[in-house]
C-alpha cells in the first residue's frame, strides 16, 4: 500500500491537465536533461562499486549476481518511476 506521504508528492509533481503536455516531453529521456555533474558523478560512483566488489576475490558469478541483482531491480521498478515523475515535471 502506497503511504499518504508518497501520493502527495507524486501528484504535486504532477501537472494539473495530463492532456497539456505532448508526447516528445512525456517520453523524454531524464538522464537527456539531467545535470552533467550528477550523471557523471553516479555514474562513476557506481563503476567504482563495480570495480571495489571486483576486487574481492569473490567468484566471478557473484559479481555478476550483485550487479545484475541491482540492475534488474532498478530496470523493472525504480528507473520506470522516476521517470514517469521526472517526465511529467
Amino acid at each position: 500500500m502506497v503511504s499518504a506521504r508518497v501520493t502527495q508528492v507524486v501528484e504535486a509533481a504532477l501537472p494539473d491537465d495530463l492532456g497539456a503536455i505532448n508526447a516528445q516531453e512525456a517520453t523524454g529521456l531524464a538522464y537527456k536533461t539531467m545535470p552533467g555533474t550528477i550523471y557523471y558523478s553516479v555514474t562513476f560512483v557506481l563503476f567504482a562499486i563495480e570495480v571495489f566488489v571486483a576486487t574481492l576475490g569473490l567468484p566471478i558469478g557473484s559479481i555478476f549476481g550483485i550487479i545484475a541483482t541491482f540492475a534488474g531491480n532498478g530496470l523493472s521498478f525504480f528507473i520506470p518511476g522516476l521517470l514517469v515523475i521526472l517526465g511529467f515535471k
